[in-house]
């Protein structure tokens, strides 16, 4: 048996159905990614780390948001985690926070209490098709957004940019213009619509 792989996976979401925070997962539901009965139940790290067998070990892990209902009690329990049975995983944390309003910066302060914040996710995926709409405003055309944005930088945190192909112009514009912001491009710009609109 050969030695296992040892990854550091970029991109997980744990979820505590009894935590309340995730009420999307409670009820199965049909979607542009499909059937979602399997995953209608809590997700945890033991399952997560268990999926790899003896062939993987997971050495580190990012937690990106998995659309709350509060914001900052995910991070809470997330941190909590892996202060504690988590052994230090999830080592870092993107989080929730709302670049549109004009509190976004103390959203940040806030999020940033808990020492594994690395980033922040806000989802931006539009189409025109409402079955592939994540419900997002255009957040590129909201000047509160694009000024809140440079917020990142100053407080030293990444952007999980989540998008479909035909938005990656106008956030390719958005990289150029902050610089200093590092952009992580979630699910490899999610070709989920075949079509030239996807």
């Amino acid at each position: 048996m050969s030695d296992p792989i040892r990854v550091v996976d970029a991109h997980i979401h744990l979820w505590d159905l009894s935590t309340g925070l995730y009420p999307h997962f409670e009820e199965p539901s049909d979607s542009f990614i499909g059937n979602t009965a399997e995953i209608a139940r809590s997700y945890l790290l033991p399952e997560l780390l268990a999926e790899g067998g003896a062939e993987v070990i997971l050495e580190k892990a990012v937690h990106v948001e998995a659309f709350p209902t509060e914001r900052v009690e995910e991070t809470r329990v997330l941190q909590s985690l892996a202060d504690g049975a988590g052994e230090g995983k999830p080592q870092a944390l993107v989080v929730n926070v709302d670049l549109a309003v004009d509190d976004a910066e103390a959203q940040i302060i806030d999020q940033k209490r808990f020492a594994n914040t690395r980033g922040i996710r806000q989802v931006m995926n539009l189409h025109e098709n409402a079955a592939y709409s994540y419900g997002a405003p255009d957040y590129l055309a909201n000047p509160v957004w694009m000024e809140n944005f440079d917020l990142l930088r100053s407080h030293d945190l990444t952007f999980d940019l989540q998008i479909y192909p035909h938005q990656m112009a106008g956030c390719a514009a958005l990289a150029a213009q902050n610089p200093e912001v590092g952009i992580v491009l979630n699910h490899a710009g999610m070709f989920v619509d075949r079509t030239p609109a996807g």
